[in-house]
């Protein structure tokens, strides 16, 4: 698992505009069929329900009610081989986070099972996450799910669902792509929801958040300051600077001014208080960083 915070990735020299990646996990580091302690995934099963198995095979939790596992198709007993009615391998190594079908009771008939993100930072633009899922049973293909950020916490009650209704492919795995653009910028939790009905097993790996970072060229920035003091945004560098930008945690473009020159000022009382984001540009190269208005 590799977590990198974006306001350093922000602040760390690049020659050419980059995709940065903010979080990933591909889930190999966790014990086998945790359903705990992974990580810091908040991993929730709020169906309560048994859940489905195979009588010819085993595994740590089997028919009981869990979240999402840590499930490893190498290491049930014996090892669950695909074949042509089911495929619980993994899409890069040997694990996948996965949920179990709940045996519906005649009150809770579906699944309510959260692999809920640890908290990340996202940037001004560009932001993604992708994953890959897959339904393990052709038969039992219909395994439903959701997409929803929280801005609070992990507790599913502050998340809101930005895509609803989602259904994987069956036996072979399928990239999902979901923009995040609407939170730009700010620190969130990212859930799938599985919610799927009476089905068998829907599997998530390779789980990975990323955004556009500009561009910076360390050596047209040195001596590069800026403060905000009485409405005004106050830039100095060694070098002319050519532009400044800058844009509210919605990525919207607030303010934009021509510059020419080692010190330049730029209003910002028509702004209302909060955090933004300015990018400054000096020969093409250009360096972002957060400002207050008070």
């Amino acid at each position: 698992m590799k977590k990198i915070t974006l306001l350093a990735a922000l602040f760390a020299g690049f020659a050419m505009n980059a995709q940065i990646t903010i979080f990933e996990d591909d889930f190999e580091s966790y014990d086998d069929f945790a359903i705990d302690n992974v990580g810091d995934w908040t991993l929730l099963d709020l169906d309560l329900l048994p859940t489905y198995g195979y009588a010819a095979y085993d595994w740590p939790n089997i028919y009981e009610p869990i979240p999402f596992i840590v499930f490893n198709s190498t290491a049930t007993t014996p090892a669950l081989e695909p074949d042509a009615n089911q495929d619980w391998t993994a899409y890069s190594g040997a694990k996948a986070m996965t949920s179990i079908a709940s045996v519906p009771d005649g009150t809770t008939n579906a699944n309510n099972d959260w692999l809920i993100s640890p908290q990340v930072t996202l940037g001004t633009s560009g932001n993604e996450l992708t994953f890959w899922a897959k339904a393990t049973d052709p038969l039992f293909n219909t395994e439903t799910f959701n997409i929803a950020v929280s801005t609070v916490d992990a507790d599913p009650s502050n998340f809101s669902i930005i895509e609803s209704g989602l259904v994987p492919q069956a036996m072979d795995w399928e990239e999902f792509t979901i923009n995040l653009d609407a939170f730009a910028g700010q620190d969130v939790y990212i859930a799938i929801n599985h919610i799927a009905a009476d089905q068998f097993g829907f599997q998530v790996d390779d789980f990975k958040v990323t955004a556009d970072v500009l561009g910076v060229n360390d050596e047209v920035f040195q001596g590069f300051k800026y403060f905000v003091a009485n409405n005004q945004l106050n830039l100095s560098a060694n070098t002319a600077m050519e532009r400044v930008a800058i844009y509210n945690m919605l990525g919207q473009e607030v303010v934009s001014q021509k510059l020419a020159s080692n010190n330049e000022t730029v209003s910002i009382s028509g702004l209302q208080s909060g955090v933004y984001i300015a990018t400054v540009s000096i020969e093409g190269a250009s360096k972002t960083f957060r400002i207050v208005k008070n």
